[in-house]
């Protein structure tokens, strides 16, 4: 092992698989207000110019919560970008327990693994499960299916809704908040071959 985090993981299996690996952008911020554009542009654009390149998958470890001051779905946008330039590339994304999963980021992301535990002991194992699949579809031409969707968040036990403590009391069917989740399955079966 690597080291205890999603990164960590895509490294370990891309180096198990012989992989070259190509690093075009790092970085961290705590939670405190929108990125400026300046600097995810910047970022985007490496991520989006090394896809561009060329590469056969991408691997990403997001957050899932970035707003930046032009997008709501800093994440979303980011794999919108990089589906546009790379359309049959698989990406696959290990994201926050805490993520705001927007539709782009499952309508762009070939397979999305989330934290399951808190504190956020499993990074590593969450990075596995978004890059084993990937280097499946590469290996054996597995193929994937995303399954997303969204429920209503039932009120806090102040009957307020768990993602606005300030509103009114309300039933859960008039909270308006949606709980998310994503999974991704994939399956072994090789494409058909020509025997021609």
């Amino acid at each position: 092992m690597t080291w205890s985090s999603a990164i960590g993981a895509f490294i370990d299996l891309a180096e198990k698989a012989g992989a070259q690996v190509v690093y075009p952008a790092a970085g961290n911020a705590a939670p405190s207000a929108p990125v400026e554009n300046d600097a995810y542009e910047s970022m985007a654009g490496r991520i989006v110019e090394a896809v561009a390149a060329g590469c056969d998958a991408v691997l990403l470890d997001l957050h899932g919560a970035m707003v930046t001051r032009t997008h709501d779905d800093g994440e979303g946008e980011l794999l919108g970008r990089i589906r546009k330039v790379a359309p049959g590339v698989p990406t696959g994304v290990a994201l926050d327990m805490h993520t705001n999963l927007f539709p782009a980021m499952a309508r762009h992301a070939t397979v999305i693994a989330g934290y399951q535990t808190y504190p956020h002991v499993d990074m590593y194992e969450t990075g596995v499960r978004a890059g084993r699949p990937i280097l499946r579809i590469l290996e054996r031409g597995s193929k994937t299916e995303m399954a997303w969707g969204t429920r209503p968040m039932a009120p806090t036990k102040s009957g307020r809704c768990a993602s606005s403590p300030g509103a009114a009391p309300a039933s859960a069917a008039r909270c308006g908040a949606r709980a998310s989740s994503a999974r991704a399955s994939t399956s072994s079966a090789r494409p058909a071959r020509s025997t021609t």
